[in-house]
């Protein structure tokens, strides 16, 4: 997969994992970002679950439902993952870009951490609902991790 990637394209391309919970994707996405560099190519690791809404801001989200899960991706912001990661990466922004908006461990703020993301640099991010059709444009490569319920782990 990281050669088929590397292939795609010289300009920086944005990769994206989709799977169930516990499906490893995280797991996956430092693993295929390693290959990737092994190929010659600059990654950026980056992960939707460090752009969750914060948790004292929980209960303004629908978890309940199978429509407000969707909606909200179960507290994930993806208005700032589009606005301090993507947007900035693409060909409008600024290059620099926010890999991580709120720790979920600790809720600490890292909004101000900037990285610069090299032209030929591929973003590897990995998420729930990468296929939702708003967010189309965003991605170049995207993957779905199916694996056998018996397992996942869960923390």
């Amino acid at each position: 997969m990281a050669e088929r990637i590397h292939a795609l394209a010289s300009h920086r391309l944005y990769v994206a994992i989709d799977g169930y919970t516990a499906a490893w994707k995280t797991t996956f996405g430092h693993e295929l970002a390693a290959e990737i560099r092994r190929l010659g190519r600059p990654t950026l690791r980056a992960c939707l679950d460090d752009f969750k809404h914060p948790r004292s801001e929980a209960h303004l989200y629908d978890r309940l439902t199978g429509e407000g899960y969707f909606g909200n991706g179960y507290g994930y912001d993806f208005d700032a993952a589009r606005r301090f990661l993507l947007e900035q990466a693409g060909s409008e922004g600024t290059d620099d870009v926010v890999l991580a908006r709120i720790d979920p461990l600790t809720q600490e703020n890292h909004q101000g951490r900037v990285v610069h993301a090299l032209e030929n640099a591929v973003l590897v991010v990995d998420l729930v609902f990468a296929f939702r059709p708003e967010d189309d444009e965003y991605w170049d490569f995207r993957t779905w991790l199916d694996i056998d319920p018996a397992l996942r782990t869960t923390p």
